[in-house]
């Protein structure tokens, strides 16, 4: 008997042990109660994650006329985003914080590590809160925990929206204006899943291509309104982005092509506020989005490549950087960027069948650039032009292709390559091409041709769809040459959806729209249409582009 028990004495005492050893990971994970020493010497469990915590938030403001920079001792660092966004004649503003290493962390020397924020003039009326200059207000543990704060960020204007995952915006802080503090809570562990592309239930694949929205830092103005609607009071990006959603709630698109001008740089001193109002826009719908850039998007703070990083990390985003083409170059917003630009990626659309990896279509995106390096001359005179596709996009697309090709001749209906950019190809100022729909101004597109039209058409693509011209708003067959032979490349541009940018030329004014492609692989068709602002329930230029795999003048 007496080895019974003992057996019975060692097992109850293991299950002890074990839930001891449960409930003391578990309390750790949520408010580490274990020393830091020992946390060094145990390899850490799945939900820890190794960084920075905060442990301060400090504001300070400055006088620009008596000092060159607002300072702090060196163990603080400067959000680099003055809460006057540079618009104050004498003041600016930095948020600064505070970092530590978790695993420097040492309660016994007195650390402290911030697990909440809040913001205003008056205290919270709960116990345990810390005034600091601005209207912070913060709290402070000196045991870590999962949820305390990590990274501490400022957006602006009444509509700023945070949209990274576990980010939350904790409001107005008492300097500048409209200046929202955000936080992140934790150690970034969520991984933002890039979501699959894949031809719908009714065996075809919906596209809404909206481009020129031309949101800003704050609500805007609205500009260009039609004929004897006032434009006073009018806030552009709230109206741009309202009319939008509506078109989302009607139409439910597969995937949103972004394509280019989202923002307009010279009225956007924070770029990424602009840029997350854009994608809430589609976040909080689902709607996988893919985003090129036009010739206004960085004339703010941010780089194409820093404006893309951004996008490339946030939910429902398929925007890429794309591979560094060429040599580096100076952009006209006086960013350092690689000659063929940012943002030239490819995305394939699957098969319907969940299991099937073969791809039904392929969306070919460029960087069509902004202003070119040198002026054109022309009868004396000098005028800026804009830049055109450049030798190293048209090798790269002719090899993403090529190596695909192969395996696109599998697929058991007719593969279809569409490719979207922002500024029209040179094609488009043709006089004598057929189109359908609005063609009320000159395309404003590249004087120097670099053939990809030719290009695009003997690889197979049969639509290229554009933005920039605001108020053009119809699809232009080219079928001369070799593109008759092929059937033909047609050339579309959207219309501009925004409220922010102009819609009037030449005493015309344009409503806002957007385009809409619906490919169906197995009918080898492709149909367009577009929805305006104002008669949103009703489709308009309905036309067929493709037909049994060819272009077709159609509608």
């Amino acid at each position: 008997m007496a080895p019974r028990r003992i057996i019975r004495t060692i097992i109850q005492s293991s299950l002890l042990v074990s839930a001891l050893l449960t409930a003391i990971f578990f309390l750790d994970s949520r408010y580490r109660v274990l020393p830091t020493s020992l946390h060094n010497r145990f390899p850490a469990p799945h939900w820890h994650h190794t960084g920075y915590v905060i442990t301060d938030i400090q504001y300070q403001s400055c006088n620009k006329v008596f000092s060159s920079a607002c300072t702090m001792p060196d163990d603080w660092s400067q959000i680099e985003k003055d809460v006057f966004l540079g618009q104050s004649i004498f003041t600016r503003g930095y948020v600064f914080v505070k970092r530590k290493k978790e695993e420097d962390f040492d309660a016994t020397a007195g650390d402290s590590m911030i697990v909440d924020v809040k913001v205003g003039k008056i205290a919270p009326t709960t116990s345990g809160w810390e005034g600091r200059s601005g209207g912070i207000w913060v709290k402070r543990s000196n045991k870590l925990v999962d949820e305390g704060v990590t990274s501490v960020d400022l957006l602006f204007g009444p509509d700023a929206v945070e949209v990274r995952p576990q980010w939350h915006m904790v409001g107005n802080m008492d300097a500048g204006d409209q200046v929202k503090l955000t936080v992140r809570k934790g150690q970034p562990s969520v991984k933002v899943e890039r979501p699959e592309l894949r031809i719908n239930d009714n065996m075809k694949f919906k596209i809404i291509q909206v481009s020129d929205m031309h949101l800003v830092t704050g609500v805007g103005k609205c500009r260009d309104l039609l004929p004897g609607v006032s434009s006073s009071g009018c806030e552009a990006d709230p109206l741009t982005l309202d009319y939008l959603d509506k078109i989302l709630e009607i139409e439910k698109p597969d995937l949103a092509v972004v394509a280019g001008d989202i923002i307009n740089g010279e009225h956007a001193p924070d770029a990424q506020t602009a840029l997350f109002k854009m994608a809430d826009l589609f976040i909080r719908r689902k709607v996988p989005y893919a985003c090129i850039f036009g010739n206004h998007d960085d004339l703010g703070n941010l780089s194409r490549e820093q404006m893309m990083t951004i996008l490339q990390s946030l939910p429902y985003s398929l925007s890429q950087v794309g591979p560094k083409l060429g040599t580096d170059t100076v952009s006209p917003g006086g960013h350092v960027q690689p000659e063929g630009g940012v943002g030239n990626y490819l995305l394939e659309v699957l098969a319907h069948r969940s299991h099937s990896h073969q791809s039904a279509i392929t969306l070919y995106f460029f960087d069509s650039h902004t202003y070119a390096p040198e002026k054109m001359e022309y009868k004396g005179r000098k005028f800026r032009v804009y830049d055109w596709i450049k030798e190293s996009q048209i090798n790269w697309f002719k090899t993403e292709h090529d190596r695909l090709e192969k395996a696109h001749e599998k697929y058991a209906y007719m593969h279809i390559d569409m490719a979207f950019m922002h500024i029209p190809l040179p094609e488009m100022r043709s006089q004598t091409n057929y189109f359908f729909g609005k063609f009320n101004e000159a395309p404003t597109a590249p004087f120097t041709n670099s053939g990809l039209a030719s290009v695009l058409v003997s690889h197979g693509v049969s639509i290229v769809s554009h933005g920039h011209d605001h108020t053009n708003e119809m699809c232009m067959l080219e079928d001369e040459g070799a593109q008759r032979r092929q059937g033909g490349l047609w050339m579309c541009q959207s219309g501009a959806a925004g409220f922010g940018g102009y819609a009037t030329v030449k005493g015309y004014t344009a409503q806002r729209k957007v385009r809409l492609f619906e490919v169906d692989p197995q009918g080898r068709r492709v149909v367009s249409w577009k929805r305006e602002f104002g008669n949103e329930g009703v489709k308009v230029d309905e036309q067929v582009l493709v037909s049994d795999g060819r272009s077709q003048k159609d509608r």
